[in-house]
């Protein structure tokens, strides 16, 4: 048990890692992220578009100041920010829109993290995991039949 920042229990040495968080005084912004992740699904590399609305959330009690929003990853590039990035100041629970697309330009499963920076002093930078895969154009498959058809006599010009 933590209390204060002391142990007052004895030590159980299975314990593999604590994440010691600065203690917050006063008012303080709080960001939030919903979803927390998201995958795109299947879209076809070169023509295919997704999108996505994730909204970004002050819960805290002082204002946040977002000072970026950017992609981040190995297929940053197959993603891209439509709207609401930049920098930004929330008040204490005020949200707003950060509308992501992912439009893959080859085939394959792609990845990428959309990472806000802010004035949150435990959760900057706050980041959200992307994927998407990047499929074929699929091959129309075409059959007609009968492949060929007897008319009979037909005059010409005649309907």
């Amino acid at each position: 048990m933590v209390v204060d920042g002391t142990f007052n229990r004895t030590v159980d040495w299975s314990l593999v890692a604590v994440e010691v968080l600065p203690a917050v005084v006063g008012d303080s912004p709080d960001i939030a992220v919903t979803p927390g992740s998201h995958d795109f699904g299947s879209e076809v590399a070169g023509s295919g578009t997704a999108s996505h609305t994730f909204v970004v959330t002050n819960q805290g009690t002082a204002d946040l100041n977002v000072i970026s929003v950017v992609l981040t990853g190995p297929d940053a590039a197959e993603f891209s920010i439509d709207a609401g990035g930049g920098t930004f100041l929330l008040t204490p629970g005020q949200t707003r829109d950060v509308d992501v697309s992912f439009a893959p330009a080859t085939v394959g499963s792609k990845q990428a993290t959309l990472r806000l920076a802010s004035n949150d002093p435990n959760e900057s930078p706050f980041d959200v995991g992307l994927a998407g895969t990047g499929v074929a154009s699929p091959t129309p498959d075409v059959a007609i039949l009968p492949l060929s058809h007897d008319y009979g006599d037909v005059v010409e010009g005649s309907r």
